[in-house]
């Protein structure tokens, strides 16, 4: 079953061929762009190796244009021979990644900041610099709109206004996680092909 399947169970053939047809058009142009970005980095690596003699506008259309063709045929080839097993397992890898790249950046620029993380923190000398939850909008309402709709509306419009709240965040991850989880079939097919509910949740998880 796809996430298709579920929506035309659910809302009909109508709702299904409109998700389906959103889907395809953002998938490509997400793709396009997520395979492209990474060939431009041979074009700088290239250019960081020989300073003396830059690649060409030609030059960086021929490259990047091969690697998007090699990573998009050698993409192809293990997907068709794996499945979505092989799917998943270039999920673990990329996290793998992130996560390793992320720690490894920590470290390596704390290690180069002098006094490390003590160090650091005597640059994070704003109020809300080491702040990690803020609850509150940094934008106040006006004295006319509370004294219209009274403290709470103006706490509530205050929140909505401001853009980093542990509210703004709630709310947007709320809908972002209805988007991919729930029309996105990249994102749905992770928890459809496990063997039970468990299984699934663990890999939602």
């Amino acid at each position: 079953m796809s996430i298709y399947e579920f929506l035309e169970l659910r809302f009909g053939p109508r709702t299904r061929s409109m998700a389906s047809v959103i889907f395809l058009i953002t998938r490509s142009l997400a793709s396009g762009a997520r395979l492209w970005v990474p060939t431009l980095l041979v074009v700088v690596i290239w250019n960081q190796l020989n300073p003396e003699r830059p690649l060409g506008v030609w030059e960086q259309f021929w490259v990047t244009g091969g690697a998007l063709v090699l990573i998009s045929l050698l993409t192809a080839a293990y997907t068709a021979v794996g499945g979505i097993k092989a799917v998943i397992w270039t999920d673990v890898l990329q996290s793998a990644v992130l996560f390793g790249a992320l720690g490894f950046s920590v470290w390596y620029l704390l290690g180069h900041i002098p006094g490390g993380w003590e160090g650091a923190k005597t640059h994070l000398t704003g109020a809300h610099d080491l702040k990690l939850w803020e609850w509150q909008g940094d934008v106040p309402p006006s004295a006319e709109f509370v004294s219209q709709y009274g403290t709470t509306w103006g706490s509530i419009k205050s929140v909505l206004e401001s853009e980093f709240t542990v509210w703004a965040a709630l709310l947007g991850s709320l809908f972002i996680t209805l988007a991919t989880h729930g029309t996105d079939q990249d994102m749905v097919q992770r928890m459809l092909t496990a063997k039970n509910k468990r299984q699934s949740a663990v890999a939602t998880i």
